[in-house]
């Protein structure tokens, strides 16, 4: 698993992200979020996906 950190603006709370599966293995994105509850894609090799995220949450990557 990877852990990635956003580093934002502490006045926003929503932010549009975007993640590409760089590798040619399937993975999982997961995210807990405050008002969403979790957040949870599977995501294909060379596919690209957008979400919306909070400044505070952990984006967590599952290969």
């Amino acid at each position: 698993m990877q852990t990635v950190k956003l580093a934002v603006d502490s006045m926003k709370t929503e932010i549009l992200c975007g993640y590409k599966n760089p590798t040619k293995q399937v993975q999982i994105l997961r995210m807990e979020t405050t008002v969403r509850g979790y957040f949870e894609r599977v995501i294909f090799p060379g596919e690209y996906c957008l979400f919306v995220g909070e400044s505070n949450m952990d984006l967590e990557v599952y290969s």
